[in-house]
């Protein structure tokens, strides 16, 4: 039953591996031409809008490069899911108020911060992804080359004067040797294939996520705990109100009543003693009902401090 068990999730398990491996490399094999892109586009529109800054005309070039790095930036957090796993996260960008003109929509983009981040994010991507690109390229180029070595050793070109990396490791010149070395080497790649990748598409996807939505995810956080605390505070007014309503409820009537009969009782002490006494053992009865109940309602109540300092 667990041979069974442990082969049904090594069978599950190597499809998830795969299908990781490929979303992975396409992410990153993908992310340099779009970085390419958008960092010539975003470069040359922040370039030209501040060099024409002394004209009218940079201002909507400066604008329209920002929503063109905006779009981009969508474009990269529809794909940051496939490698984070996890839910799309968009910046709420600052809007023009409803009837606002034309040049005030222009400078909408320009006051926006998370716009000024898309656009470094354009341009400086290129650098990770381009480090990503080439690692990646190079270790599938060393899994595929050198596993199916085999198959096309016959087909290489060799003059005499050539020195094998087999020899000059002292493993001979045979076709063997050869072909077992470079194997090994293949398969080296192949297994850590997987690792690289995935640690390639997290880094880019991580520099993404930093400059794209860090600081959504940061507003939307500070609401979450905004809200909590609006909760709790709620729900402490409502038991201080539940509180405040026991204790109206209970010993305060009962310590009333309590005063109420001392008083009847001092009243005849001189004319009934007798039913004085019954009267102070009613009150005795009222003050033991009253004491349980206070020590009922003191087991709810435990001050931060109390809890802090155990």
């Amino acid at each position: 039953m667990t041979t069974v068990t442990v082969a049904a999730n090594q069978s599950k398990l190597a499809p998830t591996v795969t299908r990781q491996l490929l979303l992975d490399s396409g992410y990153v094999l993908l992310g340099l031409p779009l970085a390419l892109a958008g960092f010539v586009v975003l470069l040359a529109g922040t370039a030209l809008g501040i060099g024409l800054m002394v004209t009218v005309i940079g201002l909507p070039v400066l604008a329209g490069t920002l929503y063109a790095a905006r779009g981009l930036a969508d474009i990269e957090r529809l794909r940051l899911p496939s490698v984070l796993h996890q839910p799309r996260v968009r910046p709420h960008y600052r809007a023009a108020e409803p009837g606002a003109s034309a040049w005030r929509r222009i400078f909408v983009p320009i006051a926006d911060a998370q716009s000024w981040l898309d656009l470094a994010h354009g341009i400086f991507k290129l650098i990770v992804a381009v480090a990503t690109f080439v690692v990646t390229v190079v270790w599938w180029a060393g899994a595929v080359g050198g596993t199916l070595y085999w198959a096309y050793d016959w087909a290489l070109p060799r003059s005499p004067d050539e020195t094998d990396l087999a020899e000059l490791l002292g493993l001979g010149s045979s076709t063997l040797s050869r072909v077992g070395l470079y194997t090994a080497v293949g398969v080296f790649f192949l297994i850590t294939l997987p690792i690289v990748v995935r640690g390639c598409a997290l880094l880019q996807a991580g520099f993404s996520r930093a400059m794209l939505t860090g600081v959504a995810e940061m507003r939307d956080r500070i609401i979450v705990l905004e809200e909590q605390k609006r909760a709790a505070a709620s729900a402490e007014a409502t038991a201080l109100r539940r509180l405040e309503r026991d204790i109206h409820d209970g010993p305060q009537q009962r310590l009333v009543r309590l005063a109420m009969d001392l008083s009847r009782a001092r009243q005849q002490l001189a004319s009934d003693p007798e039913e004085a006494g019954r009267t102070l053992d009613e009150a005795v009865a009222q003050t033991r009902d009253t004491l349980a109940e206070l020590r009922a309602l003191s087991r709810g109540i435990a001050p931060p401090i109390l809890v802090d300092r155990g």
